[in-house]
């Protein structure tokens, strides 16, 4: 440390050299440091040394010092490696956590080694990804907040001017320091899955009742010639086109938690900003990500994001998302995982086939809701809704043509709206939304629970009742069969 701040303050180089002498005199056959070596005999490197020199090392030669650099840079990439066989954290013998304070976020850190200080450090020193940090990052990725914030989780002793933040409160510091490290590692971004496996692991979220996939976008409004991938997005918030981020999210919701899974930037095509500088190598995961967001859609993002996580051994019952998510693409995507898709769905011009009065007809959810559902609402018991159900079968099929066969699923749609228990006008309400899904009509009810909680379903109604897990029923095709309109009064 005494190296770090020497350099950083400008003293004069001939005062340094016996710092830089004695650093390397106590290099360790292991790659590392101990401070103890001289004191104890200490025989094995300490993690806390370890990193303490090498941030001295980088700030010395920062700051245009040459006295023996070359032999303290081949110090520092031993020490590298010293820590890299560690995995940030872990022994080499056993591959248990060294000391459980190594996994907890401080700031100042002092002298004290935690993973977001020596993952920094790799980043200062321009150190390529090693996949050996991965582990590191699964941690400081399940340490993230749903708020986007990392904590202060520990406050080391010592004099301080002032107290900056206060423990277990949102960081400033950590959190800038976690989201410089994700930028210069985006490599670690997909680790987001490998860290929610452990904690789904950990928590055996595989035996919750209620196992839902959950899409969300959140759109950040950014200015700037030189932020990347900033692109023309339309805010229903504010009901207006703006200029900034939009990124797509995936979580599991159980009936006791939400976990979040995975993360992308969307780039649309409307004046997307180009980036500053291309990338070196177009095959590194940076480059990648980059081609997918912006040569994919928001759909094809998602079902990607899907697949990942079923890959990874998530386990869901159901995907529930808003209806910018509301096509063909995602019911085929969840019939494909095995997965049943609970859709908002937008009032376009997607087509229900029903049969009503004899007769066969298909559909747009207008005339849907004015042939089958005005006037038919029913209250949904225990809940702020009402609510009415209708059979429809849906064309899958990729292929367009006079001469191509339809490919017919069942499906149930859900027309709903909130409930004025003061005042009702039944008949002149538009204010409805459409759902889609292939699950039992009860369990479709209960669905609006979590989708609510993640945001898919906004409303002014008051918040549901607690309800119990999901009910699932497959998809079956159904071929050219005519499906007779039913209206199911909704009731649980």
């Amino acid at each position: 440390m005494v190296l770090n701040y020497a350099s950083y303050f400008g003293m004069p180089k001939d005062q340094l050299q016996s710092v830089v002498d004695f650093l390397l005199t106590e290099h360790m056959t292991d790659g590392g440091f101990n401070c103890q070596s001289n004191r104890s005999g200490a025989r094995h490197s300490s993690l806390h040394s370890t990193l303490s020199v090498l941030e001295g090392i980088q700030e010395y030669a920062d700051s245009g010092y040459r006295y023996r650099l070359d032999e303290l840079q081949r110090a520092a990439d031993q020490a590298r490696d010293f820590i890299l066989l560690h995995w940030l954290f872990k022994s080499d013998r056993t591959g248990e956590v060294i000391r459980k304070d190594f996994l907890q976020l401080s700031f100042p850190p002092r002298w004290f080694y935690n993973i977001l200080r020596s993952l920094d450090y790799f980043r200062a020193a321009d150190a390529p990804w090693d996949n050996r940090m991965a582990d590191a990052f699964g941690v400081l990725m399940s340490k993230r907040k749903r708020d986007g914030r990392w904590r202060l989780q520990a406050a080391h002793p010592g004099q301080v001017h002032f107290r900056m933040e206060e423990p277990r409160q949102p960081s400033r510091w950590n959190t800038v320091l976690a989201l410089r490290v994700l930028k210069a590692y985006p490599q670690g971004m997909r680790d987001d899955l490998q860290a929610a496996k452990k904690v789904y692991d950990e928590h055996a979220l595989e035996k919750s009742r209620t196992r839902a996939l959950i899409l969300d976008d959140s759109i950040k409004v950014r200015r700037g010639k030189k932020i990347e991938a900033v692109s023309r997005h339309f805010d229903h918030v504010s009901n207006t086109y703006v200029k900034g981020q939009q990124v797509l999210t995936l979580g599991l919701a159980t009936e006791d938690a939400f976990l979040p899974l995975d993360s992308q930037i969307y780039v649309s095509g409307s004046q997307p900003q180009p980036l500053i500088k291309p990338y070196k190598d177009g095959r590194s995961i940076g480059a990648k990500r980059y081609q997918e967001a912006i040569g994919q859609s928001k759909v094809e993002m998602a079902v990607g994001m899907m697949r990942r996580a079923v890959r990874a051994g998530i386990q869901a019952d159901y995907v529930a998302a808003d209806a910018w998510f509301g096509n063909k693409e995602m019911m085929r995507a969840g019939l494909s995982l095995d997965i049943t898709a609970i859709l908002r769905m937008k009032k376009n011009k997607l087509k229900y086939r029903l049969e009503v009065d004899g007769r066969e007809q298909r559909l747009d959810a207008k005339e849907l809701y004015q042939t089958a559902v005005h006037k038919q609402w029913k209250k949904v018991r225990g809940m702020p809704w009402k609510a009415v159900a209708v059979m429809v079968d849906v064309d899958l099929a990729t292929e367009k043509g006079k001469k191509m066969k339809p490919e017919y699923y069942a499906v149930k749609l859900l027309f709903v709206r909130g409930v004025n228990e003061e005042e009702d006008n039944e008949g002149s309400r538009k204010d409805w939304a459409l759902f889609l899904s292939t699950i039992q009509l009860s369990a479709l009810a209960r669905c609006l629970k979590p989708m609510r909680c993640a945001g898919v379903w906004k409303s002014t109604s008051r918040k549901p009742s607690n309800s119990s897990a999901f009910s699932r029923s497959r998809p079956s095709p159904l071929g050219h069969t005519r499906r007779q309109s039913t209206y199911v009064p909704f009731s649980i």
